[in-house]
């Protein structure tokens, strides 16, 4: 017997690279808001070839909005936030302790999902808190990913980055997602605004 043959389809595909770019723009954005708005940040993809599981911390936090989770995670070395902390607050970074520094990426992160949640606007939506932990045990987010619904990315700046990935999982399917939007709400696949 013949194995079934499944295909994504264009809705589905487009429903990730929507809302991926978006994202991405959010952890530009939120750096540029929250931590360094006078630095010249881009986004750019992180070769195959660059292995980020080195960076010894990753803070991951995620949202469950019924339809879809959403989960993200940004790899970083502490030196290097000690560093954006020490020249933005104008002191010394050796001053700076760990719990400060996890803190700043914390509340990066909680930003980041304040905006991704006000954009999809769930009646069920649960925030969980941000957890950093050491990468020790961390495998390179890109092992085991679906290409559709997983992406990698680095915000740049200057002389470092930041490494995130990010996991979008529907609950349903896309149909579906489609048939619960108000019916004044046009759908074109190709635009941003799905929701």
């Amino acid at each position: 017997m013949e194995a079934p043959k499944f295909e994504v389809k264009e809705l589905e595909q487009n429903f990730y690279e929507d809302n991926f770019a978006f994202i991405q723009k959010v952890s530009l954005e939120c750096f540029e808001e929250f931590i360094r708005p006078e630095y010249q940040v881009s986004i750019k993809e992180i070769p195959q070839t660059e292995n980020f599981d080195f960076d010894h911390w990753v803070c991951s936090i995620s949202v469950k909005l019924g339809w879809c989770n959403i989960g993200l995670k940004l790899h970083y070395r502490s030196e290097v936030v000690r560093e954006l902390v020490a020249s933005r607050m104008k002191i010394n970074a050796k001053t700076i302790p760990e719990k400060l520094i996890q803190d700043l990426v914390q509340e990066y992160l909680n930003l980041m999902m304040g905006k991704i949640k006000n954009k999809f606007g769930s009646d069920n939506t649960i925030v969980s808190l941000p957890t950093t932990k050491p990468t020790s045990d961390q495998e390179d987010p890109r092992i085991d990913m679906i290409d559709r619904n997983n992406l990698c990315w680095q915000v740049t700046w200057p002389d470092n980055c930041f490494y995130f990935a990010c996991q979008i999982n529907l609950e349903t399917s896309i149909e579906q997602v489609q048939a619960e939007l108000p019916e004044e709400t046009e759908v074109n696949p190709g635009v941003l605004e799905l929701f």
